[in-house]
């Protein structure tokens, strides 16, 4: 399995964090790597929705909500064409800031055992792409 762990000081507060974050539509908005975003479940988002998208480097994935406790956390476990993961969203507030971390964690399957070298790489810079566009979008 491999894992990344990113974290950002955000200067808002959980409750816009958590909102940019736990709803695709708007990360979209935000998040450059993601497109495409389709409803699977019924909304309003909770433990259980499900929804796809594509991202950059990983394809078109599916996302289930494993864990949905607003302006805390969130995980999203995912399945795409070379493994299985997921994704753990935390917000913990630190004064007029919060510290917004994300941890990947990714199993590969079948062909994406060819990829292992590469995936680390890419893993912790898309956690970092991801962290330096929130920060642009709820700062500004």
């Amino acid at each position: 399995m491999i894992t990344s762990v990113k974290s950002i000081s955000l200067k808002t507060t959980p409750e816009l964090a958590f909102a940019a974050v736990s709803d695709p539509f708007t990360m979209e908005k935000w998040y450059s790597g993601m497109s495409d975003v389709k409803e699977i479940t019924n909304f309003p988002l909770n433990k259980g929705s499900v929804f796809t998208c594509k991202i950059r480097w990983m394809g078109t994935m599916r996302f289930e909500f494993a864990s949905f406790q607003p302006y805390e956390g969130l995980i999203h476990d995912s399945v795409m064409w070379l493994g299985t993961g997921n994704h753990t969203f935390t917000f913990v507030p630190d004064g007029d800031t919060i510290l917004f971390t994300q941890i990947m964690q990714l199993k590969l399957h079948g062909f994406g055992w060819l990829l292992w070298p590469f995936m680390k790489l890419i893993l912790n810079s898309g956690l970092e792409k991801q962290n330096k566009e929130l920060k642009v979008f709820l700062e500004s």
